[in-house]
């Protein structure tokens, strides 16, 4: 159960910070073009 804890924790915490990143760079994308 440790590992599944862990596991939870990791895709709760940098999936949503890289999620914010990557919506970031479309919005820089459309800006350009």
């Amino acid at each position: 159960m440790a590992d599944d804890d862990r596991f939870d924790l990791g895709i709760d915490v940098v999936p949503a910070d890289k999620v914010d990143v990557y919506y970031g760079f479309l919005d820089t994308i459309s800006a350009e073009q």
